[in-house]
């Protein structure tokens, strides 16, 4: 895999409408088109020429002119050799600069260079370091009933304990008014745009939950639609679910190559001191207990480890609830160690 990745950024009058343009980073064989799914839909795209592809981005096409399966994206195989596009004989062509190739034919890319999925799609190519920040968060909380900053104050404590582990630049904070239905689903479909096979996505919820589903005031974001939203997700997924009865979430199917640590009952919330002997806020027991984790740990936590440590922490234990963590098709998935100089 190279030290280097290529960032296409979407560039067409769709992508404009619709506020900040599509980004997709991809440094491992990446198809393009209408699915994510990693299959040929028609004769003219064949299991051969997909065998080496090993993910799928799925990009919107209001014009209905891509194809399934349009092109193909291929880092280079030897060290200082560029990308490369290939089109997967898609019914209306792809185009570098203008030009458009030749079915299943490779196309060396530059940075600058301009990919156009005939008038579906277009993107300017850019050459960036893989490994730089590669890993996500995204964190929403919604809490009104009483002490809203309780919500904030907690993620933000955990997000700041992210952010010494490889999440700098790269967390979406989405709290009350801002963590709707449809900005969930933005920030997770831009984010799966981003994310790569190595890299860990988090997802940190903090506020109401029941019925399998996320409680968003007037709205509700249930298990089912989470995960949905979730797949074609290239890297881990750890979903952590501060929320009451968020265990059940469990008994759905998860996406593959993830994780979710959960509540088989009450998630409380209270005055239980602070990271910071002086503030006396509110915190989300669950939340304060993993930050808490965090700030002694240098090194990585695994999934399971996090459900020890909340249930043995003396305010769980008091309210008697109990955190579970179900797996979806890994054995572990790593919160990673501090990756930057910290404050003793």
């Amino acid at each position: 895999m190279p030290p280097y990745a290529l960032k296409l950024t979407r560039v067409d009058e769709y992508a404009m409408q619709n506020g900040s343009p599509q980004q997709f980073i991809i440094n491992t064989v990446t198809q393009l088109g209408r699915i994510f799914k990693v299959t040929p839909a028609s004769p003219n795209c064949t299991e051969s020429m997909l065998q080496d592809v090993q993910v799928a981005v799925q990009i919107e096409d209001p014009t209905r002119v891509l194809s399934r399966n349009h092109a193909a994206i291929h880092p280079p195989t030897e060290k200082n050799k560029p990308f490369a596009i290939k089109d997967l004989r898609s019914t209306n062509g792809t185009f570098v600069n203008g030009r458009q190739l030749e079915p299943n034919q490779k196309t060396f890319l530059h940075d600058g260079d301009r990919i156009a999925l005939y008038t579906g799609a277009a993107f300017n190519a850019e050459i960036v370091d893989s490994a730089k920040n590669p890993n996500f968060g995204l964190m929403v909380g919604y809490f009104k009933d009483r002490a809203e900053d309780c919500v904030v104050d907690s993620s933000n404590e955990f997000g700041d304990e992210l952010e010494k582990r490889g999440f700098k630049d790269n967390l979406t904070k989405l709290f009350h008014e801002q963590a709707t239905r449809k900005n969930i689903f933005k920030a997770i479909e831009a984010i799966k745009g981003k994310v790569l096979k190595d890299g860990l996505f988090v997802l940190h919820f903090g506020g109401h939950g029941g019925d399998k589903k996320l409680r968003l005031g007037e709205e509700s974001l249930s298990a089912r639609e989470l995960f949905d939203a979730l797949q074609g997700a290239r890297g881990k997924i750890l979903m952590i679910l501060d929320g009451c009865y968020t265990a059940s979430f469990g008994e759905e199917e998860l996406p593959p190559r993830s994780a979710l640590v959960g509540h088989t009952g009450i998630a409380y919330a209270g005055a239980a001191g602070s990271i910071d002997p002086k503030d006396n806020q509110d915190r989300f027991y669950t939340s304060r207990a993993i930050t808490k984790a965090l700030r002694r740990r240098r090194h990585g936590i695994d999934a399971d480890q996090i459900v020890d440590i909340v249930n043995e922490d003396p305010y769980i234990m008091a309210n008697k609830t109990v955190a579970e963590c179900h797996q979806g098709g890994v054995s572990m998935i790593y919160l990673p160690s501090i990756c930057e100089p910290v404050d003793s």
